[in-house]
């Protein structure tokens, strides 16, 4: 798959905050999830490395 930028070469600020906000919320239910496995799994020690 190719992606085409814009003739000046990137694209107009409006996109990139669209683009950065569907990040953040895609990774929110992700983040949670493992908040809270690291929460009811205290014993495995490994993870208070992560």
């Amino acid at each position: 798959m190719r992606f085409v930028l814009p003739g000046d070469g990137g694209y107009n600020l409006g996109v990139v905050y669209l683009i950065w906000i569907a990040v953040i919320a895609s990774l929110y239910p992700l983040c949670r999830w493992f908040d809270a496995y690291k929460t009811t799994h205290k014993e495995q020690w490994w993870l208070s490395y992560l």
